[in-house]
């Protein structure tokens, strides 16, 4: 006699026409298993992807939105909220971390700020501790941009001769490792950055030759701890046309 197979899905019952001259009744076959887990489980995964996406097509614009503007400010944004979809590219950084709750995502070490016309307030007071390259390309005066913030490392700053500072690192007490690109070109002020001596060569590295009458200021005890005097007096020595001050 020829064997006869049949298949039943997890948590489905089937019916065996078996009644008649060998049986008195039909048999009832129900499966059993990890079939309805298994399929409960991707229907949850599968409806948190469609929620993810539906999201931040809409809040990120399918990946055109470029005004950043007060995007992610406030403490109701954090690590776990946080996740966009797509690669910020910003022309717009206005408050966009403004006290944000936020610590880090690899989606703001590669943010790309290059086309970026406003930095006022952009990480003020936010969590956020690491950020990737500044590209200060597209802005002339940048105000209060880091200000309060617990950032401790920037990946690059790269300034140009147009750029002016109103306190963008005003408070920003966390900031150590910073590498400086380009030219700078007006006064600035580091006082309240505990830098660290790579971070303050760095700086060094990039104020202009030419410029007149502009004035660098460094935390005292960041320098005390990097420099001998004579050291610290030989690195001043070589931008005798700026005012280099401690606070």
């Amino acid at each position: 006699m020829s064997e006869l197979a049949f298949t039943v899905e997890g948590g489905q019952t089937v019916r065996l026409k078996t009644a008649g001259r060998y049986c008195d009744r039909d048999i009832m076959v129900t499966a059993t298993g990890d079939d309805n887990e298994a399929a409960y489980v991707q229907g949850i995964a599968d409806g948190k992807q469609a929620e993810y996406d539906r999201f931040w097509d809409a809040y990120q614009d399918n990946g055109n939105l470029t005004n950043y503007s007060q995007a992610f400010a406030g403490s109701g944004w954090t690590d776990e909220i946080f996740n966009p979809k797509y690669d910020l590219i910003v022309k717009n950084a206005n408050s966009m971390f403004n006290s944000s709750r936020i610590t880090g995502h690899e989606k703001i070490l590669s943010a790309d700020f290059s086309k970026c016309a406003n930095f006022g307030l952009t990480f003020i007071y936010s969590a956020i501790e690491e950020l990737g390259v500044i590209d200060f390309a597209s802005v002339s005066s940048i105000g209060q941009t880091f200000q309060g913030a617990s950032v401790k490392k920037i990946a690059k700053l790269i300034c140009y001769e147009k750029n002016t500072f109103n306190n963008p690192f005003l408070s920003a007490a966390s900031l150590t490792d910073v590498t400086f690109e380009g030219i700078l070109a007006n006064s600035i002020s580091l006082q309240w950055s505990p830098l660290s001596k790579e971070s303050i060569l760095s700086c060094f590295s990039v104020l202009s030759d030419t410029a007149t009458g502009k004035t660098a200021t460094f935390k005292q005890t960041a320098v005390d701890a990097a420099f001998t005097a004579d050291e610290w007096n030989a690195l001043v020595a070589t931008k005798g046309n700026w005012t280099i001050t401690l606070a």
